[in-house]
């Protein structure tokens, strides 16, 4: 199993500090699936909007994040009818680490505009959901610590994609220069 340092996102290695270089300061995050992502963000970006639909993942990151900069939200609506007013003019960064990855990035698709940059990570579980663009992507890969391990919950059991089922082995976040 892999010990992430608990200051940094539970990512492939590599990932947060290639994102870190690209980030401004300006840009406004939406995230699904909150965490030491969170935590780690709160500092290089304007302000996260951070889905979390468990209870214990919310109070954990309100307990270690700046209200002002991080608004947690109970959403167990589906993923693509959340409100789009909290979409912001400016530069976005999306994150997708959570429940519903499939229905989240094709929100992002629908969303996103030139010069975003998205995050993946366990990529190649739902990748091939991305294929229709000329995006740039850097992979970044590892040997998954949960290889093999499926990833149920009883009140969502029927969540698309949160069983690691394609690419149980390894572990990959990309992040994404999207083109619109």
């Amino acid at each position: 199993m892999i010990e992430y340092p608990p200051d940094l996102p539970c990512w492939a290695p590599g990932a947060a500090d290639y994102l870190a270089s690209l980030l401004t300061g300006r840009e406004f995050a939406w995230e699904w699936g909150g965490g030491q992502s969170t935590v780690w963000l709160q500092d290089k970006v304007r302000h996260i909007d951070v889905v979390e639909t468990l209870a214990k993942w919310r109070k954990w990151i309100k307990e270690r994040t700046s209200s002002l900069r991080v608004s947690v939200l109970r959403r167990e609506i589906l993923y693509p009818n959340y409100p789009t007013a909290n979409l912001y003019m400016g530069p976005m960064l999306f994150l997708i680490d959570g429940y519903r990855r499939i229905d989240c990035l094709e929100f992002v698709k629908r969303y996103a505009q030139d010069g975003n940059i998205v995050v993946l990570d366990d990529a190649l579980d739902y990748a091939e959901h991305l294929l229709d663009g000329p995006h740039k992507i850097r992979r970044f890969a590892q040997p998954h610590p949960h290889a093999g391990i499926p990833i149920n919950h009883k009140k969502y059991g029927h969540l698309r994609n949160t069983v690691r089922k394609v690419h149980a082995d390894t572990k990959e976040t990309w992040v994404i220069h999207w083109t619109a």
